[in-house]
């Protein structure tokens, strides 16, 4: 299972999903939107936690943009920022 499957099955569920793009409002689409790997260097280099500017999701599927990953160089500031996450 990939995280295009996770991001079907969550917002199958009715959560609100980011996956990839994490735009600020979540009615925006795609050509508007802003990949979750921006907005997390954003939040870090603010002194928030990392998705802090990265819109109101329940659910983030993936948060690389193929080139940077977050989810692991900043793993300390993820587990620190949400300590009751599910990573």
């Amino acid at each position: 299972m990939g995280t295009t499957s996770l991001w079907k099955f969550f917002k199958c569920g009715g959560l609100a999903t980011s996956h990839y793009y994490c735009p600020q409002n979540t009615t925006c689409r795609k050509e508007c939107s802003e990949f979750c790997a921006d907005c997390i260097q954003l939040s870090v280099e603010s002194g928030l936690s990392p998705l802090s500017k990265c819109g109101k999701y329940d659910v983030y599927t993936q948060v690389d943009d193929g080139y940077y990953f977050p989810q692991i160089e900043l793993l300390e500031q993820f587990v620190n920022g949400y300590p009751n996450a599910t990573f």
